[in-house]
């Protein structure tokens, strides 16, 4: 899958995660994630993988 292609199926989650991409690399900031949003965020991972 390519960064791009991650990106937007991050984006769609729910909630949406909003990453930026790097030389691409999705890049997440979890200056902005807090504790307990983290595992929603580890859920959007598993949803994502699931539908590969």
């Amino acid at each position: 899958m390519s960064s791009h292609e991650l990106s937007s199926k991050l984006r769609g989650c729910t909630p949406p995660v909003i990453p930026r991409i790097q030389e691409e690399r999705v890049c997440i900031d979890f200056r902005t994630i807090t504790m307990d949003e983290f595992p929603e965020l580890l859920n959007s991972f598993i949803d994502i993988e699931g539908s590969l």
